[in-house]
């Protein structure tokens, strides 16, 4: 696919491509497809042979699975760089989860058997693709962890806290996608999301009642009152 000067600018700065060489990089993005989605559209299903891996340039996925009775749970929320499906590209197998665009999103889609063939012919690609998928499993250990081991507040904190720059001191911004859904991202009710939330103000975090904004008066203070949270009982 013949792509745009930007459009490969863009892919360079993804942990997949980065730390390719140019000729390893022109080869990888020649048999990828870039295409885009609206909110609700879905990329792959559960179940389904795959056929390609993604990796998300803009915008925000969900990963779920639907139980055998009919239950989804909300593995991740995808965001720009994360990649995904490689391992039953790679083997014909299915699809363990679905994904659905929560965000107009751009994706990059590499089909099978050029994944195959990179992964054999472009030793560079191949110790890339590992260490995008070793980073990727340790950010869902923490993940894991953190669902298991923190307060609720402590939970919604640090999820506000990764949307803000490092360098940040206040910050408004705006949800990239709706509180149902982060709710079940963190395990957790929407009605102990905006408890919650209400709790947070103490901290200097305003959230809208009706609206996605949020306002941060002090993010240096909100990262050490975080950084003090220890394991403690639930809150509702």
């Amino acid at each position: 696919m013949q792509l745009s000067a930007l459009e490969l600018a863009s892919l360079k700065q993804l942990p997949l491509f980065a730390r390719l060489a140019p000729e390893a990089f022109e080869r990888a993005t020649d048999c990828l497809r870039l295409e885009t989605f609206r909110v609700g559209q879905v990329i792959c299903r559960q179940g389904d042979a795959a056929r390609a891996a993604f990796v998300v340039v803009e915008g925000w996925l969900k990963l779920s699975r639907v139980s055998s009775w009919g239950a989804e749970t909300v593995i991740h929320i995808c965001s720009r760089g994360r990649s995904f499906g490689e391992a039953p590209a790679l083997t014909g197998s299915a699809h363990e989860v679905s994904a659905e665009s929560v965000s107009p999103s751009l994706i990059a889609r590499l089909p099978s058997a050029c994944l195959a063939q990179l992964v054999s012919e472009q030793p560079e690609f191949a110790s890339a693709l590992l260490l995008s998928v070793s980073a990727q499993v340790g950010a869902l250990m923490d993940e894991i962890e953190s669902l298991k081991g923190v307060s609720v507040d402590h939970k919604v904190a640090h999820f506000i806290l990764s949307l803000c720059p490092a360098s940040a001191e206040t910050w408004r911004f705006r949800l990239p996608y709706g509180k149902r859904l982060i709710a079940a991202q963190l395990g957790i009710k929407q009605e102990t999301l905006s408890r919650s939330l209400g709790r947070l103000r103490a901290l200097g975090v305003e959230a809208g009642e009706t609206s996605r904004e949020i306002a941060i008066s002090n993010v240096q203070r909100l990262r050490s009152e975080v950084a003090k949270m220890t394991r403690e009982p639930v809150r509702a």
